[in-house]
């Protein structure tokens, strides 16, 4: 094929815990970028059966020179819509499952619809055209990926911990009650299990580093499926706690 009778590259990303997507009108993002004029976004819909949503990405080609390969092409465009796969996760908290190409997919459950409006295009737009690759954000897409709640926890939590670069749990919490107020409640700090010589709790934990000590075995009177429904309300919080460290000192 003639890299001049190339115009369009499509791709499928798939996206958990939603039951659809909806993008408000045409939503297609002019970028600027090496090969691509502009990303065209749209929700295919879902059959009944399906247990993922899927959103189609198709990038739109510039004119390009003949002496450009199709195999750059490609490149250049899957690398793309990694980053862009980053940003979807990282800034709207999506559950990206897996990427397919061609044609790009978006899997979503749990009876919620994600919308997309024309705000959220002119944000696209004008951060995507600065996008790069970001380590802690790729890390990030990998636990949102993850629907065992446990397991997103714990792995948020360690994220959490590298990108503050925490010498131990104390200064985890001191960043969430400082810096998250939208969600740390002081009325759920729990004493430590940790006990000093006098058999007093150490210090106060905050409700998520105290749920990860239970789930990681370092408490002595851990149970885990007693706190499994706590994290299961407290996970989204942390989803938000972690991309706010992200932002802060990773970005």
């Amino acid at each position: 094929m003639s890299i001049q009778l190339l115009r369009t590259c499509s791709y499928s990303i798939f996206i958990s815990r939603y039951v659809g997507l909806s993008f408000e009108k045409e939503f297609t993002l002019k970028i600027e970028n090496e090969y691509v004029k502009s990303i065209h976004l749209e929700a295919v819909p879902k059959n009944e059966k399906d247990e993922v949503c899927e959103l189609k990405v198709t990038f739109h080609l510039k004119n390009l020179d003949e002496n450009v390969s199709l195999s750059d092409v490609r490149l250049k465009t899957e690398e793309l819509l990694n980053l862009i796969s980053d940003y979807l996760s990282f800034e709207y908290r999506l559950s990206i499952k897996k990427i397919e190409g061609p044609g790009v997919k978006l899997s979503a459950q749990l009876g919620m619809i994600k919308h997309f409006f024309e705000e959220d295009k002119i944000k696209m737009e004008k951060e995507i055209n600065n996008i790069k690759f970001e380590p802690y954000k790729r890390l990030y897409r990998s636990a949102m990926s993850n629907d065992d709640d446990i397991a997103r926890f714990m792995f948020l939590y360690s994220i959490l911990f590298d990108v503050l670069e925490a010498n131990g749990q104390s200064a985890v919490d001191r960043f969430i009650r400082s810096e998250c107020p939208e969600v740390y409640k002081h009325g759920e700090d729990t004493p430590s299990e940790k006990k000093d010589k006098n058999g007093h709790p150490v210090r106060n934990e905050t409700i998520y580093t105290w749920l990860r000590n239970q789930v990681g075995h370092t408490q002595s009177r851990s149970k885990i499926s007693s706190v499994t429904g706590r994290i299961e309300i407290k996970v989204k919080e942390l989803e938000f706690i972690v991309a706010r460290a992200i932002n802060m000192y990773a970005s």
